[in-house]
């Protein structure tokens, strides 16, 4: 499954390829595709997950990254999640919340194999990368907020929705990266708590 980070557009950003292990993997192979107007030149290293593994990538195709993964003979992943590889991606300047990073099968072929080059039957879940765009604090209407610069009542009651649970954050847009404004001198903290809607309802009543 593909796991994209967030970013700033025009500052890098990575997404790491793990792998949910169910202990037989011995090696895999895949291609991740991506807009190449908005992600270019993916640098790939192998994640916490795979010591000691092979790493070989193939860059040829343009918004295409092969990926080949392998333990040495006769190893295998212990079950369980492994980040097998993290990928870094220069970003170009762009209004899109996400950017989808998705398996596919050029220049490499999906496959994964055990010790004995027997293939495992495999799912691949794709992910995205997501952009900080838009204002603190603003997240209502879902997904994008208005974006108008004014934070007003129904964010500081949607941020809330969030900090107690009701509501989901959406993983295909920045909402937690707005939702998350407190502490206010570094735009939050990476939590969302009680502090998050203190701040938003600061920012509704025009105190900040």
């Amino acid at each position: 499954r593909v796991i994209g980070g967030n970013a700033t557009p025009g500052q890098d950003v990575t997404a790491t390829v793990e792998l949910v292990a169910q202990g037989d993997e011995n090696s895999a192979g895949f291609s991740l595709n991506f807009d190449s107007a908005v992600l270019t030149n993916p640098s790939a290293v192998l994640a916490s997950g795979a010591p000691g593994a092979f790493l070989t990538t193939n860059s040829s195709q343009t918004g295409k990254l092969g990926v080949l993964i392998a333990l040495p003979a006769g190893q295998s992943f212990t079950a369980g999640v492994k980040s097998l590889v993290t990928v870094t991606f220069n970003t170009l300047p762009t209004a899109l919340y996400n950017s989808p990073v998705t398996f596919g099968d050029a220049p490499i072929a999906r496959e994964v194999a055990d010790s004995l080059a027997n293939t495992l039957p495999t799912n691949y879940l794709d992910g995205a990368v997501t952009f900080a765009q838009g204002y603190e604090s603003d997240v209502a209407p879902r997904p994008t907020g208005n974006n108008n610069g004014t934070i007003t009542i129904t964010d500081f009651t949607q941020v809330g929705r969030f900090v107690a649970g009701l509501d989901t954050l959406n993983p295909a847009f920045n909402e937690f990266q707005r939702a998350d404004s407190a502490p206010r001198v570094t735009l939050g903290n990476g939590i969302l708590s009680v502090a998050d809607y203190t701040q938003a309802g600061r920012y509704a009543a025009s105190l900040d």
